[in-house]
């Protein structure tokens, strides 16, 4: 293989590889602006979940619910998906939801279900107290936090940062002077009281001077 076939070969891996995230950044945007306007709470097969979905007729919109055991459910970010499937006056009714998706309005969980699959297909093939699944007690613990939209923060960048530690808040600049005024003060106060006293001092020479002078004068 030749040098430029292999700079052609990396440049398509890089290429793909810029493809997949900015893919994947624009689902996780989806999904978030979906959760802002729908409830989900976490699930797994073998839960009786019940699925409320939004229906327009015309002008008006209303809200039906749709009860039931989940028998699947795919994982693939915003091409996730779940079955659900329900008994109907003795016939058994199935439907696939998309786990992130503008027509569902919220999704509960009901029942905790003990089963020991990811497909539960075999339920299929089964009808009365045979279908039905036992519920499980020993508190499964649940992610419902996942399903919440989280809001974007922008944390500052380095030259923000620079300029913040440079320039400080208004509060610490209001307060520097105040105390520079009072430290100014209190060193003010010992110069004054050195002026006051020094004029006596030199009263005192002179008048010691004088004695000396009318000693002289006497003797």
């Amino acid at each position: 293989m030749s040098r430029m076939s292999q700079l052609g070969i990396k440049q398509i891996y890089l290429m793909e590889q810029a493809m997949s995230e900015i893919i994947k950044n624009y689902e996780k945007n989806q999904i978030q602006e979906i959760l802002k306007n729908s409830k989900v709470t976490d699930f797994s097969p073998g839960d009786t979940i019940k699925v409320n979905i939004k229906i327009k007729e015309g002008d008006k919109e209303r809200v039906q619910a749709f009860q039931g055991v989940c028998i699947a459910k795919k994982n693939n970010n915003l091409n996730s998906s779940f079955t659900v499937r329900k008994i109907s006056s003795g016939e058994g009714v199935e439907r696939v939801f998309p786990l992130y998706s503008n027509i569902i309005e919220s999704i509960e969980r009901i029942k905790t279900g003990d089963v020991r699959r990811a497909k539960l297909y075999y339920l299929r093939n089964l009808s009365g107290k045979k279908a039905r699944i036992s519920e499980r007690t020993d508190g499964r613990n649940y992610d419902d936090n996942q399903f919440e939209s989280i809001a974007e923060v922008v944390e500052p960048t380095g030259e923000e940062k620079i300029e913040e530690e440079v320039n400080p808040s208004s509060d610490v600049t209001k307060d520097a002077p105040i105390v520079a005024s009072e430290e100014s003060s209190e060193t003010e106060a010992p110069i004054v009281h050195v002026t006051d006293e020094s004029p006596v001092e030199a009263k005192e020479t002179t008048s010691d001077s004088e004695v000396k002078k009318e000693e002289t004068e006497a003797k």
